[in-house]
């Protein structure tokens, strides 16, 4: 059994802030300051340190695994992509070498058991649950879905307003309940309905509040946040900063604050202000969502 003198935690959207050159050493001493002072002692052995590195699809500085070797000391300064490359070695995916590791391992998320399980805990009343779980378990885009905690936290919000016993008495051709979303896409626009509505405009909308005056009220603030999206996307970004949210006209409160996550990262001697959507394909359906907008006649497809 391995017994690890110190773990290191580092999550790539964090590293994606890191431009300039900069050693092993300077990023964790900036990361653990508390350990500063006797990092130079841990390297001593270093086959007690363990880093988990988190995130690496998401790293937007590219990796070049078929570069020649260089003698980098944890001293060394370098680029972050060099560093990482030295560091790793690899990395468990299809485009990477797999003799740097001598483990790989799959993650899996619930079994069918732990999904009803998730659905039973998530809504208090139990006839709500059973009928949003024979939906789940009724369509299979969904159901494969749900094994993924996050999707199923997300499924599990989305249905929440179609089977919700407080709105069996409305008698409405054109409203959410009576069109349950059965793939991928409507799941997440359904998501952000629920989400809008009962975050973000609370106090401003009633349960029986049509969908598409909710959706009027927020429309600026989610375009804002589209472009935010988008824009991060375009530039492989997934954390941004108040001079980015201040370039798409996001406010980080209200509406912005449903989908936003802010975050004291510590840059050199000083700490900032960051802010991230809470998972990236939140951030991709909200970049799609401004497409949609800006295209001619997108108001039909949204009811805007």
């Amino acid at each position: 059994m391995c017994e690890f003198t110190c773990v290191f935690d580092l999550r790539f959207r964090e590293l994606n802030l890191i431009e300039a050159p900069l050693s092993l050493l300077e990023l964790l001493g900036e990361r653990f300051q508390y350990l500063k002072g006797v990092l130079p002692d841990l390297f001593t052995s270093p086959g007690s340190l363990l880093f988990i590195l988190d995130g690496l699809d998401g790293f937007k500085f590219p990796l070049d695994w078929n570069s020649p070797g260089k003698n980098i000391g944890v001293d060394s300064k370098v680029p972050m992509s060099e560093m990482m490359v030295a560091l790793i070695k690899g990395r468990p995916s299809t485009e990477a070498p797999k003799h740097f590791f001598q483990r790989c391992c799959v993650v899996l998320g619930f079994e069918e058991d732990q999904v009803k399980e998730y659905t039973s805990k998530f809504y208090i009343d139990i006839q709500v649950a059973e009928k949003v779980y024979d939906y789940i378990l009724n369509n299979d885009s969904l159901f494969m879905l749900s094994f993924i905690s996050l999707y199923c936290y997300i499924i599990c919000t989305a249905m929440a307003e179609f089977f919700s016993s407080a709105t069996q008495d409305v008698v409405d051709s054109r409203s959410l309940e009576l069109n349950p979303p059965r793939t991928v896409s409507k799941v997440y626009f359904c998501y952000l309905f629920t989400a809008v509505k009962h975050h973000a405009l609370w106090g401003s909308a009633e349960r029986s509040t049509p969908r598409s005056e909710v959706l009027s009220l927020a429309k600026q603030q989610l375009t804002n946040l589209g472009k935010l999206a988008y824009e991060g996307l375009l530039q492989r970004k997934i954390m941004f900063d108040s001079a980015d949210l201040e370039n798409s006209g996001v406010i980080p409160s209200d509406v912005q604050s449903t989908f936003l996550c802010h975050t004291l990262q510590p840059l050199k001697e000083e700490t900032v202000d960051m802010f991230s959507f809470f998972h990236l394909t939140v951030q991709e359906h909200l970049a799609a969502l401004y497409c949609a907008i800006q295209c001619p006649g997108g108001h039909y497809y949204l009811d805007f």
